[in-house]
């Protein structure tokens, strides 16, 4: 199911591609400009709605690609590129652009988790030695 925010936005993906979601860019001067945002952390449908209004930038996604995932906090002058960067912080998505120019749509994409490095340090459990 396809959830739009804005129109018009563009849709890509389907059974075979691996892109998951767009949102279309801003021209090169709309990126350029600095516009105050006020978005709670909260569930990540909810946050690219209100980003879509606050930085009046269109959005289309798949739900099921937002789903279960929460958005972080965005509040100040961002740019709308800066702005939907630290609303994904944290989601397991990032946006990327879809192609070439300042007209491109961004594509979100999951994040890869980090590989894990060193041992884990396991708290102490009284009566258990180490």
């Amino acid at each position: 199911m396809l959830c739009g925010l804005a129109a018009p936005a563009l849709a890509i993906g389907g059974e075979d591609g691996p892109p998951v979601a767009a949102l279309p860019a801003a021209s090169a001067a709309a990126q350029s400009d600095l516009v105050d945002f006020d978005i709670p952390a909260q569930p990540l449908a909810d946050a690219l709605r209100r980003y879509a209004s606050q930085s009046r930038q269109p959005a289309l996604y798949q739900s099921g690609v937002v789903a279960g995932r929460t958005s972080s906090a965005v509040r100040g002058r961002h740019t709308a590129a800066a702005a939907l960067r630290l609303l994904l912080e944290g989601s397991g998505l990032a946006a990327e652009p879809a192609g070439p120019g300042p007209d491109a749509a961004f594509v979100l994409r999951a994040v890869p988790a980090p590989p894990m490095t060193g041992r884990r340090a396991w708290p102490a459990t009284p009566g258990i030695p180490r």
